[in-house]
C-alpha cells in the first residue's frame, strides 16, 4: 500500500534515531536540491524548499513515520541534522510549504536524477526493441468536495487523475500530469506524443485545468 502524505492529526509518536532510514541515499542528492534553497525565502519561515524536499524523502524512506508530528520529532535527531544538514522545523512551516513552493522547480532535478540511472536487468526482448517501451496509465485520486477543480461524477464525488508515463527499462516514472477526474486519458496521451509517435523522453510535473491542490490525506491503515 502506498504511503499517504504526512499530516498533523496524530499524537507525538515514540521514535528513536535508529528508526530513521534512507539518510545515506538522501545525502547523495542534497547537492542537487541545493539550488532550491533560496526559492521564496521568508524570514518568518524556518524551512527552505530543499529541506522540505529532503524531509519528504525521509518520511517515505522511514516506515515508522506516519504523521507530520512524527517527522518533526525526527527533525530534532542528531543523525538527521548532522548527516543531512537539516534544521528542526515547526509544524506551521511544514504545513504551509506545499502551497508556497513551486513544484516545477523540481523538474530539472528529476531529469538529472533520472539521467544517472542505468537500465535495470530486464527481458532482453525489451532491450532489443527499436523504441523504449513506455507504459501509460491514468489513475483516479479521490478528492474532497472543496477541491472544486477536481470534477468527476458530481458535486459530491470529486477526484483528480494522475496521467503517468513509465520508463519500463529504468523502472522509474518518466512524466506525470495531474488533471480533473473527468479528463480524457486518450487526449492527454495525444498531447504527450511526439511526431514520431513516441512519448516525451523528459521528466515533467504539470497540472491541467486545475489550481494548486489542497487536501488532507487519510491516515495510513
Amino acid at each position: 500500500m502506498s504511503k499517504p502524505a504526512p499530516h498533523s492529526r496524530s499524537a507525538t509518536p515514540k521514535i528513536k534515531p535508529s528508526d530513521i532510514k534512507g539518510t545515506k541515499f538522501i545525502a547523495q542528492i542534497m547537492a542537487l536540491l541545493a539550488p532550491l534553497h533560496e526559492h521564496r525565502p521568508d524570514p518568518k519561515r524556518n524551512l527552505h524548499y530543499d529541506e522540505y524536499c529532503a524531509y519528504l524523502l525521509l518520511y517515505f524512506f522511514t516506515p515508522i513515520l506516519t504523521s507530520m508530528r512524527g517527522l518533526q520529532v525526527a527533525s530534532g535527531f542528531d543523525n538527521v541534522q548532522t548527516k543531512l544538514g537539516l534544521p528542526r522545523f515547526s509544524l506551521g512551516s511544514f504545513s504551509e510549504a506545499g502551497a508556497v513552493f513551486d513544484p516545477q522547480r523540481l523538474v530539472p532535478i528529476m531529469k538529472q536524477i533520472s539521467g544517472r540511472l542505468a537500465d535495470i536487468e530486464a527481458d532482453p526482448r525489451l532491450s532489443a526493441l527499436a523504441r523504449r517501451p513506455t507504459p501509460v496509465d491514468g489513475t483516479l485520486l479521490h478528492a474532497l468536495p472543496k477541491m472544486v477543480w477536481a470534477l468527476w461524477l458530481d458535486e459530491h464525488n470529486h477526484a483528480a487523475k494522475m496521467h503517468l508515463q513509465f520508463d519500463l527499462l529504468k523502472g522509474v516514472p518518466l512524466a506525470a500530469t495531474l488533471s480533473a477526474g473527468q479528463a480524457s486519458e486518450t487526449r492527454q496521451l495525444e498531447q504527450n506524443l511526439r511526431p514520431d509517435g513516441s512519448t516525451s523522453p523528459t521528466a515533467a510535473i504539470s497540472t491541467t485545468a486545475c489550481s494548486a491542490p489542497s487536501w488532507r490525506p487519510k491516515a495510513r491503515s
